[in-house]
């Protein structure tokens, strides 16, 4: 997703829309680093980045896909085309955290 929001910033894609453009570097500050990123979560200190990778490890393999035959390029290629719509999910869900 770091190279997908990167690439979306270099083309400047979101030039006529300034919120999908602040969304989109903060997404690329919070994926290009690798460390933990803690949130308050029932008054502890909580590690939602780890929280979010086990919940979508989770949700994968229930979903029986198998991330050893993953083609790494057509899933880069459907996040570019999708990205508008996973950057405005993102935002979404930020409301509740």
């Amino acid at each position: 997703m770091q190279e997908v929001a990167a690439k979306v910033d270099k083309e400047t894609k979101y030039a006529t829309q300034p919120s999908l453009a602040e969304a989109n570097t903060k997404a690329m500050k919070l994926l290009s680093s690798g460390d933990p990123l803690y949130r308050d979560i029932n008054g502890r200190p909580r590690n939602i980045r780890f929280i979010a990778l086990f919940r979508a490890n989770v949700h994968v393999r229930r979903q029986g896909i198998d991330w050893t035959r993953v083609s790494w390029e057509l899933l880069l290629e459907w996040l570019y085309e999708n990205w508008t719509t996973i950057l405005k999910v993102l935002m979404s869900l930020l409301v509740l955290i």
